[in-house]
């Protein structure tokens, strides 16, 4: 492993104090916005709201949250619909309109007993599968039984459930919920009910910011006003006793007449509880049967409603910019970041993967997996997407056993799918910390593959209120921008102008920066053997340990006197070799506090390629100047005496590339080969192609 030493400048100083004047940052229009880039709400599977999502992120200071809800829960694919009630649980898919295709989609749905238990007070409590009474369809019901000695309401509970939480649904859609209820034996104080437990929401007059909705259905014929007690919404239901009534809750009309504050649609149907509530030694019989969750919408069209939540989310709280991306999870979980993310056809992409038998059905999964998630990855490409891959190391629900050093051979061999970023920034996740990813990430970038770096929460809401800044996995990232908005933001994250780090523990500005104006996120290719290059970090407190870290190792540690870093340094390049450096700052008690993207210098482009957003070129004195709308494959200087030719391959839609010659090179023929074609303009030194079309190599006579 290459290991390279920082040389000073002869006088060179540390920029240290408010009567200093430090140089600005190469680039200082655009400005550093704090976004939370993977985060889950009402869509997914958690507690979280979007709503409540964002009094997190107002209480944070953040500028912008970049969703990322799971995309096949945010459309309800595969979700489960219906239950019989034959058994305690049932195959998943049973009476659904869709059967399994592989080995994920298969399992099950069924009811079990509240995790809470049965209250010390029950004398009575049971659920079982009776096939004695006759029941609304099929065979057997659920028959429940309670009674509670003690003088205030208590129930006995089961929840529904089912693999993988297909259960679940996104209120988005207008969800009605079917039910068929046997009423045996009730009274004033003891009745049967049904619950629906939903997202967290801010209910005005509450001791606490936010918590969990409830619809609380309860069979009652005393009377039919429905009331607010906190976060639960009582409403009362008439029925007729000794047969079966067939209910149709609209939990939509609901949830909206119940906490009319917040929008009805952002909310996840997290839990369906069926069971008893008693007090006074009163009991209740009741039978339950015939089940049907109904979607009012499904697919595309229900995440354009998740899309209009957040428009009017950002008009209630401008201050904090909603971006709609998607985690993509079905199949592996990555994250897409573009001006328009969509809903895989995971349908047709897992049956044109070639795995599927001519009975419907993938054996081998982990190769159809491969398969599906590269076409989604270069389908997002197409769109001038980019793609995060996720929690590299699994999740502490499914932590990868596997050692960092598999783990990483594994990612070299799949290239990571073509994806652009990984997510780095977490303190600990799946029992792995932070020097874990941060090693990984290193040595994915020596090994040719040079990656953008994320810090990210991948908050579900389950940690209830203040998560955002408590939890332990609380990182963001700062991305440069000219403005909060999503193309801005993407310009800036797809050219790599991002660091990352805890918000409660820093909100200053990271820069790497060179003379030639490259900056932090640039994959620059150079003949240069010397470089100089300015480390800059504001916003320090005194004690703030600062690395400066070359090609995985820290080769140079300075400890903070006062609020900026500011070190400008010549830096060799050995010829064998890339090289790439990148800034690390912990607090005097070693908190991390916040993290740098590279600044890459590479002999050649790295086999993956490289985006316009972020080449960079240095050749004999040739630079790069601006390039847009191409992927750059290959760059070749071959200098003669009295000139030279430069050849750039790649491929590219519309693109545009502009070259500053030296001085005393004047560029003079431009030439467009194998495949592409495009138009030039020369103006002195300095050259611009543009209109470049298809793939091919551009020849340059200079």
């Amino acid at each position: 492993m290459q290991i390279i030493r920082l040389i000073p400048f002869a006088g060179a100083a540390l920029v240290l104090g408010a009567t200093s004047s430090p140089s600005p940052p190469a680039n200082a229009a655009p400005q550093p916005y704090s976004v939370q880039m993977h985060v889950h709400g009402s869509p997914s599977e958690g507690k979280g709201s979007m709503e409540s999502g964002t009094w997190e992120a107002e209480q944070m200071g953040l500028d912008a949250i970049w969703w990322s809800d799971h995309d096949w829960r945010a459309s309800h694919y595969r979700s489960v619909s219906r239950f019989g009630f034959e058994n305690f649980t049932e195959d998943l898919g049973d009476g659904e309109p869709w059967a399994p295709m592989f080995d994920l989609e298969l399992g099950h749905k069924g009811f079990l007993l509240d995790p809470k238990g049965v209250p010390p007070t029950f004398t009575l409590a049971s659920m079982v599968v009776d096939s004695a009474t006759p029941p609304d369809t099929g065979q057997a019901s659920f028959q429940l039984q309670a009674s509670n000695s003690a003088s205030d309401w208590a129930s006995f509970k089961g929840n529904f459930g089912a693999s993988r939480g297909r259960a679940r649904r996104f209120l988005a859609s207008g969800i009605q919920l079917e039910m068929a209820i046997l009423p045996d034996t009730l009274s004033a104080d003891a009745r049967p009910f049904v619950d629906i437990t939903l997202s967290q929401h801010l209910v005005p007059g509450e001791a606490v910011a936010y918590d969990n909705v409830v619809l609380h259905y309860f069979l009652n014929n005393s009377g039919t006003t429905p009331w607010r007690d906190g976060f639960t919404y009582y409403i009362p239901v008439p029925y007729t006793k000794g047969q079966w009534n067939h209910f149709l809750f609209d939990l939509n009309a609901d949830v909206a007449a119940g906490f009319p504050n917040s929008h009805p649609g952002d909310n996840s149907l997290r839990t369906i509880s069926i069971g008893i509530e008693s007090k006074n030694d009163a009991l209740c019989i009741a039978n339950y049967d015939s089940m049907i969750i109904h979607d009012g919408a499904a697919g595309p069209e229900l995440f354009k409603r998740q899309a209009r939540i957040l428009e009017l989310l950002e008009n209630l709280k401008p201050q904090v910019a909603q971006l709609q991306g998607a985690e993509i999870s079905y199949l592996r979980h990555l994250n897409e970041f573009s001006l328009s993310a969509q809903i895989p056809d995971y349908e047709r992409y897992i049956t044109e993967s070639g795995y599927m038998d001519a009975n419907g059905w993938v054996a081998d999964t982990e190769a159809m997996k491969d398969v599906v998630v590269q076409r989604i990855v270069n389908d997002i490409h197409l769109r001038g997407g980019v793609v995060s891959y996720n929690h590299l190391f699994g999740t502490e629900g499914s932590p990868n056993p596997d050692t960092k050093e598999q783990i990483l051979a594994d990612l070299i061999a799949n290239n990571l799918f073509s994806t652009d970023i990984l997510e780095v920034g977490y303190r600990e996740r799946a029992y792995r910390p932070l020097e874990d990813f941060l090693w990984v990430w290193d040595q994915l970038a020596l090994n040719g593959i040079p990656l953008i770096g994320n810090g990210v929460s991948d908050s579900h809401g389950n940690g209830g209120v203040n998560d955002w800044q408590s939890r332990k996995n609380n990182f963001v990232s700062w991305i440069y921008a000219d403005s909060p908005s999503k193309p801005d933001l993407l310009e800036g994250l797809k050219a790599g102008r991002i660091f990352f780090g805890d918000k409660t523990q820093f909100d200053g500005t990271v820069e790497l920066t060179t003379p030639e104006q490259f900056d932090m996120g640039k994959i620059i290719v150079t003949d240069k053997t010397l470089q100089g290059l300015r480390f800059r970090v504001d916003g320090l407190v005194a004690g703030d340990e600062v690395k400066i870290i070359s090609n995985g190792i820290p080769v140079r540690t300075h400890t903070a006197q006062s609020s900026i870093y500011n070190r400008a340094v010549p830096v060799p390049l050995p010829t064998m070799t890339d090289n790439f450096f990148r800034i690390e700052v912990r607090s005097s008690q070693g908190v991390e506090k916040v993290f740098s993207n590279p600044i890459w210098f590479v002999r050649e482009v790295p086999a993956r390629g490289v985006s316009a957003s972020q080449f960079g070129m240095d050749l004999g004195g040739i630079l790069s100047e601006k390039a847009k709308n191409m992927r750059i494959r290959n760059v070749l200087n071959s200098p003669f005496v009295g000139g030279g030719i430069l050849f750039i391959t790649g491929a590219a839609k519309n693109g545009e590339l502009t070259l500053e010659f030296p001085a005393a090179t004047m560029p003079w023929k431009v030439r467009y080969l194998n495949g592409i074609s495009g138009n030039h303009q020369i103006n002195g030194t300095r050259l611009t192609v543009y209109n470049l079309q298809g793939i091919g190599t551009i020849a340059i006579n200079y």
